[in-house]
């Protein structure tokens, strides 16, 4: 089906742009002629009037006494040449194109001054401070006794003008008509903006260009400023290079037009034949995607649907069911991934049912742990105070294990932190009977945290640790502090709880033992209530001997869920 579109198209293609091609050379050779014609002209009219001095007698004449002032003539004729020599020079120069500005002439004779005829001048000058004598082109005129151009870039040194302008001058060699002796180097020069206009006026694309240059490549002018790419287009062969060069020789001069046209427009015609290539194409496809679309449309929109289907399952939802396809061959595709849904629907059920129970039992059994063995060691210093005969401090310690029993007594096993914050309090405060100055206290909670759902009875265990192992070893006082906040950590706010003393503190080497997983039974208790109760917990331990101990716990904040109460009753 593609393949005619493409001959067809490789074909017309190549025909338009070799039509194209033939067109373009055609017109541009066309356009250097015209160009060429008109500056030439130009040029020659320059040569013209030097020439007139052959074809005036009183011209020629004052030509000769330039050269040789003292031959013998009498002072009315030599004032008489020259007023006619004045005359026919401003005629010259006014009847012509404006950019004409002047007529100047330099004997053979380098001794003698040159006169300037000039448009900004009141006669004919004589310039007496100009030595002409050793300029190259004045060798050139009196050993080639030819006529040639040059270019000045600015306003030549025989000119005063109070103005700079480029210049092209035409220089002309006069000689005797009588004994063809020569008698000076007659110089027109006229302003180059007279070609600039020529190249201006020429009808040519805006991104085309037309340059005269000399014979050694020096530029005269231009149409208009050369971009980089133009520039590159001298030295380079290449039509990448974003221009094509076309030089035309003006006879006689040995100066040449330089004509750079630009590859756009050839490109734009070939982007312009691909893109009719591509619309071509594009129908053609468009057609069989038409077809291809009427055959395969409902096989596509019962794929869909089972996609659709699978993407549910994928987020969980397995009571999602896809509906009976349109084609008949994919029912059967339909029906078994219906089933495989139901199934695991089920069995992901009750699999989620009885690791929920596991874990509700292990964290009741690692609860049931906690309440025997503190108040086992509450009524052991009961006993230490009856012995004592502290009976008043016995019944302050009794009142106060009534409100610790409400606390453990109420149901469920998880608290907020403002809860277990008091728990940890009264409990501190019953010891601080049995210890009295020995033992200091601090609890500080931030209101941010105070409902922040926790296990239960996590901080009182932590802070027995520290009374045991941190104030029994040693005679002096201890502080406890119990810290709740909120802090944030790598972008993420968390609950911390800090348990602290400043007591015996340990090693390393016994920190670990008392930490560790085969540690203490209170800590191993923690850690595990801890991960069953969020996975994402963390609780640290640092000590130094004499220094005290530190306990931090960090559990993930979050404003929706900052109670993870997955335990209750």
């Amino acid at each position: 089906m593609l393949l005619p579109a493409f001959i067809f198209a490789s074909f017309f293609s190549a025909y338009y742009n070799r039509t194209l091609k033939s067109e373009r050379e055609k017109a541009d050779s066309y356009l250097t002629s015209k160009v060429v014609t008109e500056v030439t002209a130009i040029l020659y009219s320059m040569n013209n009037i030097a020439s007139f001095s052959y074809v005036l007698p009183d011209v020629t004449n004052a030509i000769t006494y330039f050269d040789n002032p003292d031959l013998q003539y009498d002072s009315l004729r030599i004032q008489q040449a020259k007023m006619n020599y004045e005359i026919a020079m401003y005629r010259l120069l006014l009847n012509r194109q404006e950019e004409f500005e002047a007529a100047s002439f330099f004997p053979a004779n380098s001794q003698q001054p040159c006169f300037i005829a000039s448009r900004i001048s009141a006669g004919v000058i004589m310039n007496t401070t100009y030595q002409y004598a050793n300029m190259k082109w004045y060798e050139q005129a009196l050993t080639t006794r030819k006529s040639f151009f040059m270019f000045h870039e600015k306003i030549p040194g025989y000119l005063k003008y109070p103005e700079n302008f480029p210049v092209i001058s035409a220089v002309v060699p006069i000689r005797s008509l009588e004994t063809d002796k020569l008698l000076g180097v007659m110089i027109i020069d006229v302003r180059a903006s007279r070609f600039l206009k020529l190249l201006q006026s020429a009808s040519i694309a805006s991104d085309d260009f037309l340059l005269l240059r000399t014979a050694d490549g020096q530029v005269i002018c231009q149409n208009r400023e050369l971009p980089a790419a133009a520039q590159r287009a001298f030295t380079s062969r290449n039509p990448f290079a974003g221009y094509k060069s076309f030089s035309t020789l003006l006879p006689g001069t040995g100066w040449t037009l330089q004509y750079l046209e630009s590859n756009k427009s050839v490109i734009t015609a070939a982007v312009l034949t691909f893109l009719f290539v591509l619309a071509i194409i594009a129908i053609e496809l468009v057609a069989g995607f038409v077809e291809y679309r009427r055959h395969i449309r409902r096989l596509l929109h019962d794929f869909e649907r089972i996609e659709r289907t699978l993407m549910e399952y994928e987020l969980g939802n397995f009571d999602t069911h896809a509906a009976a396809a349109v084609n008949p061959e994919l029912n059967r595709c339909v029906d078994a991934l219906n089933e495989l849904g139901v199934t695991l629907n089920e069995k992901i059920k009750n699999e989620y049912l009885a690791v929920i129970a596991r874990q509700k039992a292990e964290y009741n059994a690692l609860q049931a742990q906690i309440n025997p063995h503190f108040f086992y060691n509450v009524l052991n210093g009961f006993i230490a105070l009856n012995r004592m005969g502290e009976t008043e401090k016995l019944e302050n310690s009794i009142l106060n294990l009534t409100k610790l029993f409400r606390y453990t007594c109420k149901g469920g096993n998880t608290a907020t932190v403002k809860e277990e914050l008091d728990f940890a309090r009264e409990y501190l405060a019953l010891q601080q009977i049995k210890y009295e100055d020995r033992l200091e206290y601090s609890i500080e909670i931030s209101e941010e945290a105070a409902d922040f759902i926790i296990p239960k009875l996590i901080l009182q265990p932590l802070v027995e640790n520290s009374i045991k192992y941190g104030l029994e070893p040693i005679s002096r006082p201890i502080l406890i502090e119990v810290q709740a906040s909120i802090v944030e950590e790598n972008g993420q706010k968390k609950l911390r709880l800090l348990v602290a003393d400043n007591g015996a503190g340990c090693e390393q080497q016994k920190l670990e033992e008392l930490c560790g997983t085969d540690g203490h039974v209170a800590v191993n208790n923690i850690r595990n209530r801890l991960q069953l109760f969020c996975s994402d917990s963390e609780i640290s331990f640092t000590s130094r001997k004499d220094e005290g101990l530190k306990v931090c716990i960090s559990l993930p904040y979050e404003d929706e869920g900052k109670k993870y109460d997955n335990s209750t009753g």
